[in-house]
């Protein structure tokens, strides 16, 4: 929970011995575009040669 706090993904507010998260909708939105484009930039950057790499033979 402290990872995603630090990132920015949820707020925490504590309430006597209580932790109440709530998620920050925004920012996971942001987070799941950018992790897209830059999967989609690193696939595209790859060349094919018609098979997948656990499929090739030393």
């Amino acid at each position: 929970m402290a990872e995603l706090q630090r990132a920015g993904l949820v707020k925490a507010a504590w309430v006597s011995k209580w932790t109440h998260c709530k998620r920050d909708e925004q920012r996971i939105v942001q987070l799941v575009a950018t992790l897209g484009e830059t999967l989609q930039k690193a696939h595209s950057g790859r060349r094919h040669h018609g098979q997948s790499s656990a499929n090739r033979r030393s």
